[in-house]
C-alpha cells in the first residue's frame, strides 16, 4: 500500500486521555504522513509535535469547542452565533487544506468533529467516543454528517450497538479500541501505605463525590492509605458545590490534589500510585483504565458498560455495584497485588498496544480507499 497523507481534525477545549492515546497511535505509524488541523491549545500543539512534523500542524482558535448547551440567555445566543461562525471558518480552512495537502483520508478525532465535515472527494473517518441519545445535539450532529462519513471507529461493542440503534448502518462501524504503550516493564509491588488514585474532570458524570464517599468507607474500616486526586475544572457550579468536600480529609489522610497536569506530570502521579478507582456514571471506554494498566496499576471501577472489555475481576481489578463492596475489593487487591499488576500490564501488551491498533486501522484505510 502506498504512503498515505492523512489529515486529522482535533476540536477540543482540553487535553484528555483521548488526545493522548491518539498521539501514541500516530507515533507508531511510520508508514504514512500525518497532518493535523487542531485547536490552538499550546499544550496540545507541544504534544502533537512529538509525532507530526511542525510544518504539518495547523492551529486555530475556531476549533476550541463552544459551550452552547449549558449556557443561558444572551450568553447562549452569543455562544451559538460564535459556534456557527466557527463552523463556517473551520470548513473554509479545511477546504483550503484539502486542496493544498490533497490528503487521501480525513479523520475526525472525536464526535464533535463531524460538524465540520462536508461533501468532497476525500473519504472521511470519524472516531466516535460518545453514546448517542435520541434528540441530543450529538444525535443530530451525526444524523447530519452521516452521509459524508465512510467509517466510524468506536472503542467498544456497547458503543457500536448504541450508534447502530440510532440509525447508523452497522456495516459502517468498526470496533477498534484505544491503544497505550506499557510504561513499566515489570509488575509493581504495593507501597507500605497504598496510594489510591482518582483521575478525571470534576463534573457530575465522573462523580468525584462517589469517590469521596468511598474514602470515608475506607477510613471507617480502619484502612491506612494516601490519596492522589487529579482533576480538571469543567462544570463550575458543580465544582463550587462539591470541591470543598476535600477539606474533610485533610486531617485524616495524606490527600494530594493536582489540577490540569500535563502529560509528564500525570505520568509521575500514575507511577506514584497503587490503585485507580473509577467512579464515572457512564463512559464507553474509560482511557484512565488503560493509562493505569500501562503503569501496572489494578483498577476498581463502578459497574458501567464501558469497562467490561478490559476489566476482569480477580485478574486486573474489580467492578463494584455498591460502594459498600469497595473496602473488601481493596483488601483483595493488596493481598495479591503483584499478580494483579502483572495482569494489568499483560492486557495492554497483548490487546491494546499501538501496534495492534495500527494493524486494524491500516486494514480500514485499505478497505475504504479500495471502494469505488
Amino acid at each position: 500500500m502506498k504512503k498515505l497523507k492523512i489529515l486529522y481534525i482535533f476540536s477540543t477545549n482540553i487535553i484528555s486521555g483521548a488526545e493522548n492515546v491518539t498521539i501514541d497511535f500516530i507515533k507508531t505509524d511510520k508508514d504514512n504522513e500525518y497532518f493535523v488541523f487542531s485547536a490552538d491549545i499550546p499544550e496540545l500543539i507541544v504534544l502533537l509535535k512529538e509525532c507530526v512534523k511542525e510544518e504539518n500542524i495547523f492551529g486555530s482558535k475556531w476549533l476550541r469547542l463552544q459551550n452552547v448547551i449549558s449556557s443561558k440567555g444572551l450568553n447562549k445566543i452569543f455562544n451559538l452565533c460564535k459556534k456557527l461562525i466557527s463552523i463556517l471558518i473551520v470548513r473554509y480552512k479545511m477546504k483550503y487544506l484539502e486542496n493544498t495537502i490533497k490528503p487521501d483520508l480525513i479523520i475526525g478525532h472525536n464526535t464533535h468533529d463531524s460538524i465540520f465535515f462536508y461533501r468532497s472527494s476525500t473519504k472521511k473517518i470519524l472516531q466516535l467516543y460518545d453514546y448517542l441519545i435520541k434528540g441530543s445535539h450529538l444525535y443530530f450532529m451525526i444524523k447530519r454528517s452521516d452521509k459524508y462519513i465512510k467509517k466510524y471507529i468506536v472503542d467498544s461493542i456497547g458503543l457500536k450497538n448504541n450508534v447502530a440503534s440510532n440509525g447508523v448502518n452497522p456495516d459502517k462501524i468498526e470496533v477498534i479500541s484505544y491503544c497505550k504503550n506499557v510504561r513499566i516493564e515489570k509488575p509493581r509491588n504495593v507501597k507500605r501505605t497504598p496510594v489510591i488514585l482518582w483521575v478525571g474532570s470534576f463534573e457530575d458524570r465522573k462523580d468525584p463525590v462517589e469517590f469521596f464517599n468511598i474514602l470515608n468507607l475506607l477510613i471507617e474500616n480502619k484502612f491506612k492509605f494516601n490519596v492522589n486526586f487529579v482533576y480538571r475544572k469543567t462544570e463550575l457550579s458543580y465544582f463550587n458545590q462539591h470541591f470543598k468536600l476535600i477539606d474533610l480529609f485533610k486531617n485524616k489522610i495524606e490527600f494530594n490534589v493536582y489540577e490540569n497536569l500535563n502529560r509528564v506530570e500525570l505520568d509521575k502521579v500514575y507511577d506514584n500510585s497503587d490503585i485507580l478507582i473509577l467512579t464515572s456514571k457512564e463512559d464507553s471506554f474509560p482511557t484512565v483504565i488503560l493509562e493505569a494498566f500501562s503503569f501496572g496499576l489494578p483498577v476498581i471501577s463502578r459497574d458501567i458498560d464501558g469497562v467490561y472489555d478490559m476489566l476482569f475481576p480477580e485478574k486486573n481489578g474489580y467492578i463494584y455495584k455498591n460502594i459498600s463492596e469497595v473496602p473488601d475489593l481493596v483488601k483483595k487487591i493488596i493481598s495479591n497485588y503483584t499478580n494483579f499488576s502483572f495482569e494489568a500490564l499483560n492486557l495492554v501488551k497483548n490487546k491494546y498496544s499501538p501496534e495492534e491498533k495500527l494493524r486494524k486501522m491500516k486494514k480500514v484505510y485499505e478497505n475504504i480507499l479500495s471502494e469505488v
